[in-house]
Parts: C-alpha cells; sequence; structure tokens
C-alpha cells in the first residue's frame, strides 16, 4: 500500500524553521515575489534573531522584507505580500530595541 503524498500549493513554508504561515488570502500569487524561497530564509533568520534578542538584526531583516513588497503580522504570525494589512507588529519589536540603546 502507500500511497502518494500529493502536491503543495507551490508554497514551500514546510522547509523553513519559521512560525509564520503565508496569508490564505493574499492574492499577490507567487509571481510577484522573486524568490519565495528567500522570503521564507529572511523571515526564518529574523524569527532566529527575536529569539536571541537581536532587535538589531530583527529590525534590519524586517526592512528588506518591507522592501521586498513583503509585510510581517507578528502578532498573528502570517505574512502577506499583495500590500493589504500592515506589518502588524514588526515594528513594536524595534521599538524595543531603540529603547534598549538609549
Amino acid at each position: 500500500g502507500g500511497g502518494g503524498g500529493g502536491g503543495g500549493g507551490g508554497d514551500s513554508a514546510a522547509r523553513w524553521p519559521h512560525p509564520y504561515k503565508r496569508a490564505a488570502d493574499d492574492s499577490s500569487g507567487s509571481a510577484h515575489l522573486k524568490d519565495l524561497d528567500h522570503v521564507h530564509m529572511l523571515i526564518s533568520k529574523r524569527t532566529s534573531a527575536r529569539r536571541r534578542k537581536d532587535f538589531r538584526t530583527a529590525d534590519t531583516i524586517l526592512v528588506e522584507l518591507q522592501m521586498a513588497g513583503v509585510h510581517i503580522n507578528d502578532k498573528s504570525r502570517v505574512w502577506r505580500a499583495d500590500g493589504a494589512g500592515g506589518g502588524g507588529g514588526g515594528e513594536a519589536e524595534g521599538d524595543q530595541a531603540r529603547a534598549d540603546q538609549d
């Protein structure tokens, strides 16, 4: 017996060690993103930096994601690239990092 695993939705999130999921209603489609794996890699690096409380690095990665059109909602752990919704939480980490530097 056995049986096949079936295809995927084209989202490579299963390969990346981060808790974020792409928003179900993200209407950007994969064509909008130059490199979906690169987005997942950046989200993973940002997650690791936040766990280490390295907010300067996390903020730098967040800006890079935003410049690529990717918006992160840390509260719901969702990301999207269609411009709908906002950052929703990434900025709070930046405020913490700046407060720590003062």
